[in-house]
């Protein structure tokens, strides 16, 4: 249909003698023996003649062909995180522009989500994968964006401990918890904030029976992991 996308490789042939002469808007751009010419740099509206010559030297100059050249998209990529420094597992949402009729989110150059949505949501990503997304428009051409490469923070191994040892006590016994991990140290009692900060101790003497208490351990990355209670 001599529709194209800006870049896409061209083949014109010509046909019916020994020499051929190309030419794109009436200024040659190859001419010899072969019989076809090849571009990747035609502009919409262009039109290519070639002039046919036999082994007598008498010529004859081709019907053109004018070749409709659709734009590319200028394909971007942006997250919903400013900086793109993530903990392990934290969700991350990348969107493409501009608008297009096809989206295919890649991660590490492999596809990982290819359709009409131009939005891509993951919590798996490691230290240094990057995210790109190739956008097709309506002409059917596209755009690939530049990359996003993240940074992923490793969470703390939240460990949590008592100085009770069966965790049986008697009414208004003290009891030490101690956290470790990290380098802030937030202790819960049935799910209600009751110490925060870098000391890796707790200690109670008002727990009720069945109360459960764990602690949320920080590291310097700001990533954080809940031990168990």
């Amino acid at each position: 249909d001599n529709i194209i996308c800006a870049g896409e490789s061209v083949t014109f042939t010509g046909s019916g003698g020994t020499n051929y002469e190309f030419f794109v808007d009436g200024t040659s751009v190859q001419n010899g023996a072969g019989t076809t010419y090849v571009t990747t740099g035609l502009l919409s509206g262009q039109v290519v003649t070639v002039r046919v010559s036999n082994a007598s030297g008498c010529s004859t100059t081709s019907t053109g062909i004018t070749t409709t050249v659709n734009a590319n998209p200028v394909a971007s990529i942006v997250s919903n995180d400013g900086d793109n420094i993530i903990c392990a597992g934290q969700s991350v949402t990348f969107t493409g522009a501009p608008t297009g009729t096809n989206y295919n989110f890649r991660v590490n150059g492999v596809s990982v989500q290819n359709g009409a949505v131009g939005t891509y949501t993951t919590s798996t990503l490691v230290n240094g994968n990057t995210v790109d997304v190739i956008v097709t428009n309506a002409s059917g051409c596209t755009g690939t964006s530049g990359v996003i490469t993240m940074t992923v923070n490793a969470n703390p191994v939240a460990v949590l401990t008592s100085s009770d040892g069966d965790n049986i006590i008697c009414s208004g016994e003290s009891v030490t918890f101690t956290g470790s991990g990290g380098t802030n140290y937030e202790f819960f009692v049935d799910g209600t904030s009751v110490q925060n900060g870098a000391g890796t101790t707790y200690v109670t003497t008002g727990l009720l029976n069945g109360q459960t208490v764990t602690v949320v351990v920080s590291n310097a990355s700001g990533c954080s992991t809940t031990s168990t209670g």
